[in-house]
C-alpha cells in the first residue's frame, strides 16, 4: 500500500506517522512514515479492507484517515491528499 501527503499547494508533508489497521482482525502495522517528497509505503499487509491513519500536524487539517481494499494482485493507494494548512 502507498500513498503521498501534500497540501493543498503541492507542498509535500514529510516525517508524518502512518499506521494501517485491519478492523477485521484488529492487526496493526505501524513505523511507516512519510519522506520528504511525502511518499509512504506499507508493505505486506495481509489481504483485505485496511484503514490507514496519518497523525497530521496540529496545524494541518483534512481527511486523516481512508479505506484500502489490499489484494494479493497488486498495489493499493490511499488517498488522503491534499491537506490544508490551518493558520
Amino acid at each position: 500500500m502507498v500513498g503521498r501527503l501534500w497540501l493543498s499547494g503541492g507542498a509535500a508533508l514529510a516525517v508524518v506517522s502512518i499506521l494501517a489497521r485491519n478492523p477485521a482482525t484488529g492487526e496493526r502495522v505501524t513505523g511507516a512514515t512519510t519522506d520528504a517528497t511525502g511518499w509512504f509505503g506499507v508493505a505486506d499487509l495481509r489481504p483485505g479492507l485496511w484503514l490507514i491513519e496519518a497523525d497530521l500536524p496540529p496545524d494541518v487539517v483534512g481527511k486523516r484517515q481512508d479505506a484500502v481494499e489490499v489484494t494479493e494482485d497488486g498495489v493499493v493507494e490511499a488517498s488522503l491528499s491534499p491537506l490544508l494548512h490551518r493558520r
